[in-house]
């Protein structure tokens, strides 16, 4: 929901922003910005996410920039990506992005080599790498938004990664200090899990009323539980009558 009351949803494969509005129980269609492919597929997936501006924001999957939506004035502007990154990429990053601390947004990589964050205060992009022990280079990392656990940190199931991505924050008083300090790090899959095994889950986490997240599989053969408390993986078992080894059993959250 933008400050305007109204909702937008960002363009997968059609050539506009849609508002839909409660009051007047219409809709209508924002134009992309110069520069933008309005024929393009596969655009922004995931929902637009209100900014500390006022803004809505979308991380790019196969175009070329971060979306962001402006409500007050009901205009559409590319924000570019930074330095080191291959704006040209498919499927870049997935899912929507999540707010963590000092209003920045964060988003978990596809196909992309790093964490996107944005800084709406600034309308700056930047990058934050992968732990050395994660194939940056691999497709389909994470294929949902990261969620933020109780202990304030990010959290992504892996689609094709090898592990749990954690994104610790630090809530700290000035944006040099925050930056310095954040990291990724990957916690590990549970004893039998195939961690090799590609669309393992796919969605995001969802936390539940014990504070820990969870994931239905997608060909994985088990539901992930992951308590922020501890930063242990564990597996739950599917009930009985369901076949844990058909692919495709759930996709999304």
């Amino acid at each position: 929901e933008g400050g305007d009351g109204a909702l937008y949803a960002a363009p997968c494969n059609v050539s506009g922003v849609l508002r839909v509005d409660p009051v007047t129980q219409k809709t209508s269609l924002l134009a992309l910005p110069a520069g933008c492919d309005a024929d393009q597929t596969g655009k922004w997936y995931g929902s637009l996410v209100e900014g500390s501006d006022g803004a809505l924001y979308a991380a790019p999957a196969n175009a070329t920039g971060v979306l962001r939506v402006d409500p007050a004035t009901q205009t559409a502007s590319l924000m570019p990506l930074p330095a080191g990154c291959d704006p040209n990429q498919w499927q870049k990053w997935y899912g929507s992005m999540v707010e963590g601390s000092h209003g920045a947004l964060y988003a978990a990589p596809g196909n992309a080599a790093a964490v996107l964050r944005i800084d709406p205060a600034t309308q700056k992009a930047s990058l934050m790498p992968l732990p050395g022990e994660c194939d940056a280079n691999q497709n389909g990392k994470w294929l949902g938004s990261l969620v933020k656990g109780c202990d304030g940190a990010l959290y992504a199931a892996p689609g094709n990664a090898a592990g749990v991505l954690r994104v610790n924050l630090f809530h700290k008083s000035s944006h040099a200090e925050l930056r310095k300090l954040e990291k990724t790090s990957l916690l590990a899959l549970p004893a039998g899990c195939d961690a090799k095994q590609q669309h393992k889950w796919n969605g995001s986490l969802v936390e539940g009323s014990d504070g820990a997240l969870y994931a239905a599989p997608r060909d994985a053969t088990s539901v992930l539980r992951v308590d922020p408390a501890t930063q242990k993986t564990s597996l739950m078992a599917l009930a009985a009558g369901c076949n844990a080894k058909q692919p495709g059993k759930w996709i999304g959250s």
